[in-house]
């Protein structure tokens, strides 16, 4: 449930870096298995293993993963990185450039924009959960009529911090994602 909130936290202090996404105790019966974790990291790109420290189930091989990743990343300045959080959050709503939106996926393409706007996620997380506040609108049911005030709301956060012209473009693209929903 925390996941994101984790991932946004390391990217904070650490940049964006090679990630295995470990599911401890794999020894022991839980409250989630595999398919779980899967769904979880599938949208992120990160490689998984389910692990024990009592009997080192997959943890060599989660550790060769991650050096592998390392260096594919870093070694000869040729390899892949990471998503940022807000490409991730644009993945998550969907990469079509036309046709119809939930809200949700509306909401989500938003604040990715925003994010990359902005270009710094924790700022911009910040100010967005301050306007989704003054709206009076939950993350988890936005409504069109919500995100039509928090788009404006949004672009006048970021008036002292965006030149005008694009401050507009970006309202206008926003507005389009919102008349997208249906």
């Amino acid at each position: 449930e925390s996941f994101e909130r984790w991932l946004m936290s390391l990217y904070k202090v650490a940049g964006v870096i090679p990630i295995v996404v470990l599911a401890n105790k794999n020894d022991l019966s839980s409250e989630f298995g595999e398919d779980e974790i899967k769904e979880l990291v599938t949208d992120y790109g990160f490689p998984f293993y389910l692990t024990s420290a009592k009997t080192g189930n997959n943890v060599n091989n989660a550790f060769q993963d991650l050096g592998k990743s390392m260096i594919d990343t870093w070694g000869d300045g040729h390899g892949t990185t990471r998503p940022t959080m807000p490409q991730i959050m644009e993945k998550k709503a969907g990469t079509e450039s036309q046709g119809r939106l939930t809200a949700v996926q509306a909401e989500d393409k938003i604040l990715a924009m925003y994010c990359r706007l902005l270009k710094d996620t924790d700022l911009a997380m910040a100010i967005i959960r301050v306007q989704f506040k003054r709206v009076g609108m939950d993350f988890k049911n936005p409504t069109v009529k919500g995100l039509i005030k928090l788009v404006d709301f949004l672009i006048e956060a970021a008036s002292d911090q965006v030149e005008a012209g694009q401050l507009e473009k970006e309202k206008r693209a926003y507005r389009n994602l919102v008349g997208r929903i249906g």
